[in-house]
């Protein structure tokens, strides 16, 4: 229904109904991220984002999942192997979403799942630019982004905002 819809509240409602599903449902809803509009990030954008928070996955789908219960993250977080670069990239958008708000979900487990996609997409300028954003939710990651440099000033601009954000939140952490 999501993917035929035309009107604009309908689809809310719709989204508003799928968040409030379990894994099976993320289950139905993975061979639709990626698919639904053309808002996903193709390519890096020209500038980095002013968000002072973690931005909303732009896929309807990821955006959808992102709001679901953090119970079925687990879920969400295996779409990360998936074998599709176009689902594995909106689901990371969902993932980092989840985890930023939900820091209970920035477990050890979760990171080393993260930087293990970053290995894979190694010679992927696009996916990087999107786990490094992703990788601002892990207050751990923090050493691993200070090692990068990159050539693109946006990508390089992304990983000092992602530095920011978990400075930010650390500084708000009572001992």
């Amino acid at each position: 229904m999501l993917v035929k819809e035309k009107a604009l509240y309908t689809k809310l409602e719709i989204c508003d109904i799928l968040t409030t599903g379990n894994e099976l449902t993320i289950k139905r809803m993975i061979p639709y991220v990626g698919t639904i509009r053309g808002n996903q990030h193709r390519t890096i954008p020209e500038k980095v984002s002013k968000k002072k928070s973690y931005p909303l996955p732009r896929d309807i789908i990821a955006r959808t999942m992102a709001k679901m219960n953090p119970d079925y993250f687990s879920t969400i977080l295996e779409i990360i192997n998936y074998p599709e670069d176009k689902v594995v990239a909106e689901a990371i958008n969902a993932i980092g979403w989840m985890v930023f708000y939900h820091q209970k979900l920035a477990t050890a487990k979760n990171y080393q799942t993260v930087i293990q996609s970053f290995e894979r997409y190694h010679d992927n300028e696009l996916m990087k630019w999107k786990l490094i954003i992703c990788l601002s939710a892990f207050n751990q990651s923090e050493a691993f982004l200070k090692q990068l440099d990159f050539q693109n000033p946006v990508v390089q601009a992304e990983i000092e905002r992602s530095l920011s954000l978990i400075n930010k939140r650390k500084s708000k952490v009572v001992y």
